[in-house]
């Protein structure tokens, strides 16, 4: 049963990822001409807030929840590997940097706070 309940997260977190796409696909549409700077740029802050939000999601939900947490903290994850690739492309190499660490200090400090933390105040 846990291996149904794995593919089962994973598959949550995958459909989250083309969510996030076809999402942008749909409702954000590139510039024909020009203005590609400000669509790479718009595209990075929606991918990063979607993919920011899932993550701290799956890992703010009750350990009732481990399926549903697992498919949210991977969608998210999952959600911002392109995204940081499209940052480097679409805006440069160092805001790339600079967005990934700050992608990476918040997921950090989070996890810090949701898996040290509150179950050392438990204790």
């Amino acid at each position: 049963m846990n291996a149904v309940r794995v593919f089962y997260g994973l598959g949550i977190g995958f459909m989250l990822v083309l969510l996030v796409g076809f999402g942008i696909a749909a409702f954000y549409n590139p510039p024909y001409y020009g203005d590609w700077e400000s669509y790479g740029r718009n595209v990075v802050i929606i991918t990063s807030i979607c993919g920011l939000a899932f993550a701290l999601l799956g890992l703010f939900l009750p350990s009732r929840l481990n399926t549903m947490r697992l498919g949210l903290l991977s969608g998210g994850l999952l959600t911002l590997l392109p995204e940081i690739g499209f940052c480097a492309y679409a805006i440069g190499f160092v805001w790339a940097f600079v967005a990934t660490l700050m992608m990476l200090a918040i997921l950090v400090l989070a996890g810090y706070y949701n898996l040290v933390m509150r179950k050392e105040a438990k204790e």
